[in-house]
């Protein structure tokens, strides 16, 4: 069984997006772990949280502009099939 080209494009796009997801998730936790066991003591309560947060915004930010690109280019392909469902 032949893969088609645009299915092979598909899956590769698909591919480096799942690892950079994982590799940015792994490196959030290496750094909230970094951040609370040597520079958290140092600050207060409230600078604390800040720096989560804040650490939440960058890779939510990459992830979403990341994952709303392949959307934008890939989600035509599920229209036909949405339109069957709502009816």
């Amino acid at each position: 069984m032949a893969v088609k080209k645009e299915d092979e494009e598909m899956r590769s796009a698909m591919a480096w997006r799942v690892l950079v997801t994982i590799l940015v998730g792994v490196g959030w936790l290496g750094f909230i772990g970094w951040w609370l066991f040597f520079q958290a003591p140092g600050y207060s309560l409230y600078q604390n949280v800040g720096v989560f947060f804040l650490s939440l915004l960058v890779p939510g930010g990459v992830m979403s502009v990341m994952w709303a690109w392949w959307g934008i280019r890939h989600g035509w392909e599920w229209e036909e099939c949405c339109r069957e469902y709502k009816k």
